[in-house]
């Protein structure tokens, strides 16, 4: 495909807009403030996307084909053994793949990939035949340095039924409701959606519901001690606008950004507890379930295994191979392989990818740690 012809497409995706809605009034006059900060991008605009990197296929510039394919080489080399949960996680990944239509066709730059190019590479990671026939691979990003970002699964108590305590509902996406969506400060409201019907479950917190919506899904845990996996239903469309970004800047005083740090600044600000989330027009439903977190890719995520990425740039279902560097140790890398299995709205672009880190607060440390720039290849048959 031309690049000039697969820009258009791109361009042509990323300019559908969404109608705008009216906002619910808001008493508080803080909340009021931050809101008019992001109040010019609460509707999507349909201007056009600024054009998008170059993939470059290894072996297309001649003059570094060799340095490219002996980095990509030594990193296979230098590939720690497979462990039990890799294996069972490139397992899945194939047989997911073995299901997708044969003749599916990604094009990056010139380069056609199908379905049985990405079981072939699992087949030669399982194998070990990468070892002396190392695999071909791809520089997305244009051999520019990838951000890493880290996401977790949050794990929340509820009720199932609305209590003083717990008062802020989890919903599931309204199927009957006619025209667009309204914005999160009309839904907080309580008079834009029938929220006694679509609760899924009561939470305690404002920031408990947000956190679970930030993420994309995560595990609920009952009063009878039943745990259940809430995935993702979809949004209401809205762009997503950072809270954290909008209090730095009506409150310079605020200096960590972190879940937990505003879980503290709105403990300390009960005013604006019930109003806070309502800086970010974008609001998520979910469904329950059972078993693991899954990811679009229909998976059960695997920690420090499984990444969400933009699928214009990385088909669910490829393998990358990557320097990722080490948490909390600056300068010190680690060569992984990386299994494409989620997406996420934030997540955008060739030079972002989203690490999974597990379920709880203990993965909630590391998601938070995990913000640093790698070296990213997607891996091809050679």
């Amino acid at each position: 495909m031309r690049f000039d012809l697969l820009l258009a497409l791109l361009v042509s995706l990323a300019s559908v807009a969404c109608a705008p809605d009216t906002a619910a009034s808001v008493d508080d006059p803080l909340v009021q403030e931050v809101i008019a900060l992001v109040d010019a991008n609460t509707v999507p605009d349909a201007s056009p996307a600024s054009p998008a990197a170059r993939a470059v296929l290894v072996g297309e510039r001649r003059a570094s084909t060799l340095a490219d394919r002996l980095q990509l080489a030594g990193m296979q080399a230098s590939l720690p053994t497979l462990t039990p949960e890799m294996r069972k996680a490139l397992r899945a990944q194939r047989a997911l793949l073995q299901r997708q239509r044969s003749t599916k066709t990604y094009v990056i730059d010139g380069l056609e990939l199908r379905p049985r190019d990405f079981m072939q590479v699992i087949d030669d990671l399982l194998s070990g035949a990468y070892l002396t026939e190392p695999l071909d691979g791809v520089s997305v990003s244009y051999q520019e340095p990838v951000k890493f970002t880290g996401y977790y699964s949050p794990e929340v108590r509820v009720r199932s039924k609305r209590s003083r305590k717990y008062r802020y509902p989890i919903l599931a996406y309204p199927k009957d409701h006619d025209g667009p969506l309204p914005v999160r400060s009309a839904i907080e409201g309580g008079k834009a959606l029938p929220t006694e019907k679509l609760a899924i479950a009561w939470a305690a917190h404002a920031l408990d519901v947000y956190t679970l919506q930030l993420q994309g899904s995560g595990f609920v845990r009952f009063e009878d001690g039943q745990r259940r996996y809430l995935a993702y239903a979809g949004t209401n469309r809205y762009p997503y606008q950072s809270i954290e970004l909008a209090l730095s800047r009506r409150d310079s005083t605020v200096t960590d950004l972190s879940l937990r740090g505003l879980r503290e600044w709105v403990s300390a600000a009960p005013n604006v507890r019930d109003t806070i989330t309502r800086f970010n027009p974008n609001y998520g439903f979910f469904k329950l379930s059972d078993g693991a977190a899954r990811g679009a890719a229909g998976l059960a995520l695997q920690p420090m295994i499984s990444v969400a990425a933009d699928p214009e740039f990385y088909p669910l279902g490829s393998v990358l191979i990557a320097n990722v560097p080490v948490v909390n140790q600056p300068g010190t890398y680690r060569t992984q392989l990386l299994l494409v299995q989620d997406t996420g709205g934030a997540i955008k672009g060739s030079r972002h990818l989203d690490l999974y880190t597990g379920v709880g607060e203990a993965a909630l440390d590391v998601a938070e740690r995990t913000s640093m720039n790698g070296e990213v290849f997607l891996l091809s048959p050679r």
